[in-house]
């Protein structure tokens, strides 16, 4: 049989999988929002400073390009570690530069022809026909930088205008790279204790569901009457609870019909069976008369055995409730003597001269006593005799001298209704098997036990015990 799925474990399993998937989603718009941002930036100060460099050109006299560059913007150049040169835009050449450069940060040959990553230099955004963003990693000993080219004209001659800035000099790129290498690892402590609270949330909302089935599990046939709160609990759950409450509901009706039944039967059985006995009292045969007198007695003991199992299926036993061990082994030895002398067996009662209380019903422990009592005394020998003694602190040992009872029997001893394979010649009567299952019943009402072992003298021995009373008047 397969284990059930926890639904706590089946929430969390599904939630940790939705934070993950959250955060891994936030991961990547995070970095690629930012990596965008990066490249706007990039693109916005490569063409601010083309602009410096453009507003900067001047044609002196003779038609010589000069750059009256203000010193404002060379300290930003300097800053940026920010490369440019002005190429004409007729034979590429190299007419103004920040350094001496050769070739040009993006040659004119190079954007005439087919460009390729292997010649070190290559566009990667062309905003119009006008300006070329590019790449080149062959200055500074290979270091990448972005530059961009722009076209303009001056005395209606083109000029190109280049400017390039290393990647490091971006700031977010840094920034980019330090949140996720020294602020990301936050991410794994965070979802963690993310899902620890929404595991709290959960086991938290949970508990009211919790708190029914442990009101379900306390429910038997004594509190057939009891329900399940719909207060407290969570909306999704209450249709639930109802259909279970209402189940209940039909079950408590089932149950207490059938009850009645049962007591009903067995109490309309007593009378016929009593007008039965004193009709054959008169008879003439006496020999059969008392045959039928037998069977009678034991028709009449099986009828009270099943009022006494209806009865136990409506037994409370209130804190109030209280039996003497001392007096009710006393009070079943006397009622049974005169049994004992007729079948020529004897009882002996072995009991403290002080009380043993119990907490439990005094009528209900007497019929049980007396089933086990019953039992023995049809086991043990003709001559012999039945020996119940009172332990302290709370049991009741009774002893016979038969043949016992085999290992092997004593766990189905107390089903109702089993009956060990007898002789069918032995002439014995054989009961109905119900006397020691109410036994057994009865001590689990009273939070006791029953216990069958062998006897010293290789009879059966039962020991009913019962839990020490922790009640005012057993003090």
């Amino acid at each position: 049989m397969t284990r059930p799925r926890s639904l706590l474990f089946h929430i969390v399993l599904w939630l940790l999988a939705a934070v993950t998937l959250g955060i891994s989603l936030t991961a990547v718009l995070l970095y690629w929002q930012f990596r965008t941002d990066n490249s706007l930036t990039r693109l916005q100060t490569l063409r601010g400073q083309s602009d410096l460099l453009e507003e900067a050109l001047r044609i002196a006299p003779g038609g010589r390009l000069t750059l009256a560059l203000p010193a404002r913007s060379a300290d930003l150049f300097k800053a940026y570690s920010t490369h440019y040169d002005v190429l004409d835009g007729q034979d590429g050449r190299i007419i103004l530069a920040s350094a001496a450069t050769d070739p040009a940060l993006w040659p004119l040959k190079m954007q005439q022809s087919a460009n390729s990553r292997s010649t070190g230099i290559w566009p990667f955004r062309q905003k119009s026909n006008r300006e070329v963003f590019f790449v080149n990693n062959s200055l500074d000993g290979g270091e990448m930088h972005y530059g961009l080219s722009r076209i303009i004209v001056l005395n209606r001659h083109p000029y190109l205008v280049q400017v390039a800035s290393t990647d490091r000099e971006m700031l977010l790129d840094s920034v980019v790279e330090e949140y996720f290498i020294h602020i990301g690892w936050f991410w794994l402590p965070f979802t963690l204790l993310l899902l620890g609270v929404n595991i709290l949330a959960i086991h938290h909302g949970l508990a009211p569901l919790r708190h029914a089935s442990h009101l379900a599990e306390a429910i038997g046939p004594q509190g057939l009457g009891e329900r399940l709160p719909l207060a407290g609990m969570p909306r999704e759950i209450i249709p639930l609870v109802a259909a279970v409450n209402g189940a209940f509901g039909r079950i408590e009706a089932a149950y207490n019909a059938q009850r009645d039944f049962l007591a009903d039967v067995t109490h309309e059985l007593r009378t016929p069976l009593a007008v039965m006995k004193a009709h054959l009292s008169l008879l003439d045969d006496k020999a059969g008369a008392r045959d039928l007198v037998a069977d009678l007695d034991q028709l009449e003991r099986l009828v009270l055995q099943l009022l006494d199992a209806a009865r136990l299926d409506v037994l409370r036993i209130g804190d109030q409730d209280q039996a003497d061990l001392t007096a009710l082994a006393r009070e079943v030895a006397e009622y049974l003597a005169p049994l004992a002398l007729r079948r020529n067996r004897s009882i002996a009662l072995t009991a403290p001269d002080w009380p043993v209380p119990v907490r439990g019903i005094e009528d209900v422990l007497f019929r049980a006593l007396r089933n086990v009592v019953e039992n023995a005394l049809t086991h043990t020998p003709p001559g012999s005799e039945v020996r119940i003694t009172v332990r302290q602190p709370a049991a009741i040992v009774i002893e016979d001298q038969g043949p016992g009872i085999a290992e092997e029997d004593r766990t189905a001893l107390f089903t109702r209704f089993w009956q060990k394979r007898r002789d069918r010649r032995s002439g014995k009567r054989r009961g109905a098997g119900l006397g020691l299952a109410i036994v057994a019943r009865t001590m689990e009402e009273h939070g006791g036990r029953v216990e069958v072992d062998r006897s010293e003298t290789g009879g059966a021995r039962f020991t009913l015990v019962f839990p020490e009373c922790d009640q005012p008047y057993c003090l």
